[in-house]
Formats: C-alpha cells, structure tokens, sequence
C-alpha cells in the first residue's frame, strides 16, 4: 500500500510540472539521458535507502549496472534468510521476450506476497537483463553481441551459433564479458554467491542443471512441478560462453529452464516451479 501512495504522490509531482512547463523535458523529479533512456529520481527514494524506487514494479530495487544505451539494470530482493536464490528473465529477448514478461510477473507475485518467501531465503529476481533489447525487440543487446554466448568459459568464442541468427562473427562480444550487461550481472553474482541460479529461456520445454552441487536435484524439482523435461546435457546445437557454464565453472549451481513457446509466460507452471524450489530448499534448511 504504501508502494501505491508514494507512486501517485510522485507521478502527481511530475504532472503537475509537466502541465506547468508544457516545453520543459526535465523537472525537479524527471531526468532524462542523452541516451534517450528515461530514469528516475523520486523525493521518495529515501524510503529505499541506498536503493532506487522501481515504478516499473513500485519496489525498491538493486541497480547493478547499466545497458550500452544507458538503461538500469535492476535487481529487486525479498526475503533476508541465509539461502540465496537468483531468478534471471530476458537474458535473450526479442522472440524470447517470454521470459522477461514471466520474470516481470513472478516478481510482482512475491512483491505482493512476500510471505510466501519462506525465513530461510533469500529471494533475487533481475526481470530484464538485457533491457536494450527489450526495448528495441532484439534477440541480442544493441551492439549485436548475444548476452547467453559472452560469458567467461573455456569454449567461448567470438562467432557463436544461435537458431535465431545462424553464426555470426562478434556475436559473442570482442571477449568474454565484454558487454556491461553481462559484466555488471557476474560482478553482482561474484560478489552475492547465490546457493543456486535460475535463467528462464524459450521454447524448449526443458530444465537442464550444470554439474554443481544440488543443481541437477532443483532442477528435477522444478521440471516435475512445472511440467517440463528434465535433460542432463543440451542435445540440439553447440553452445560456447553460456551462462550456465560460466557458473559451472565459478562453482555455482545454476539451471536453465526453457519455455515450451515463445507466445505465452506460463506463469501458473513456473510458479509452481518457483514454490516447489522454494519449499524444497526451506525444508532442506530445516533438517
């Protein structure tokens, strides 16, 4: 509720600036990039501490880094117990765009449920990591580079192959991390250690969990839950600098879930593999 206040008293701030400088592009509320990507600064931020005021969700959120054309990255936590969980959505967007609408949507589940976040987790969800994308509807970010190949792995390469554009040459970035998008999200990650990731991905209909850990458990935990196909090895295409494998190699435990379409979010199958990976991990901690 008081999420709801705080926004209708500050975009009633930016109207009545708007109304009373028709010609004005900025105010004492509003301030927008060279870039041409919008951020905010609410009178309000004060209530999230050193965290920014989110009016894309009315939640305080984590920003991590920024996109090549100056979007935030943003990533939003609910819960404080010892047993970190990461939800990323939109790491691929365009015809996968899926995903970040389904991280949008889990997010504001829990933001309205937070009790559902069991004491002994911790709950991060990053909903738009490759927020240029999203906003221009491309597979990859604005350079071009696809931020599921530009991670720090002994296969990556520069010309990876994807379905969505064949191989290309610079598809994978001028190095690994070479793009702030995934840089800003390994920093995050290096720095947090989650127990266990999760990247949402489309149209498989799979989950599929590295060689860490309990990661092969959780990911038979949520495919059950979720009705998906659990696989131990991706079949159809070779795969350099993932995601899942840079976390493979930094030690921690990380699972791929693909969506069965590109249309639909599946919110009502991926919560219920949210829940059972929640309550697996919640009863496990209390053993």
């Amino acid at each position: 509720m008081l999420r709801v206040i705080v926004t209708i008293i500050f975009l009633t701030i930016v109207s009545l600036n708007s109304s009373s400088s028709p010609g004005m592009k900025t105010s004492s509320a509003m301030l927008f990039l060279s870039s041409g990507a919008p951020r905010y600064y609410s009178f309000f931020n004060v209530l999230c501490d050193d965290k920014i005021y989110s009016l894309d969700f009315l939640a305080c959120a984590t920003r991590i880094g920024e996109s090549i054309q100056g979007r935030d990255i943003n990533i939003f936590e609910i819960g404080s117990g010892p047993v970190k969980i990461l939800f990323i959505g939109g790491l691929h967007t365009g015809r996968e765009d899926n995903t970040r609408l389904l991280a949008g949507e889990i997010l504001s589940y829990f933001l309205g449920k937070p009790n559902e976040v069991q004491s002994a987790i911790t709950l991060y969800i990053l909903p738009n990591a490759n927020p240029d994308g999203a906003a221009n509807k491309t597979h990859n970010n604005s350079r071009g580079v696809d931020l599921n190949r530009n991670w720090p792995t002994q296969n990556w390469r520069s010309d990876p192959y994807h379905p969505s554009y064949g191989r290309v040459d610079g598809a994978g970035g001028a190095s690994a991390l070479s793009e702030p998008e995934t840089k800003s999200l390994y920093n995050f990650i290096l720095e947090k250690r989650p127990s266990i990731i999760f990247s949402w991905h489309s149209r498989a209909g799979i989950v599929e969990g590295n060689d860490i850990g309990f990661a092969s458990e959780l990911a038979e935990v949520y495919a059950r839950a979720a009705q998906y196909t659990q696989i131990y090895e991706w079949p159809y295409y070779e795969v350099t600098g993932a995601f899942g494998n840079a976390m493979e190699e930094a030690g921690i435990p990380a699972v791929d879930i693909e969506l069965s379409t590109y249309k639909n979010t599946e919110f009502k199958k991926n919560l219920k593999g949210v829940n059972a990976v929640l309550n697996h991990i919640s009863q496990g901690s209390r053993q």
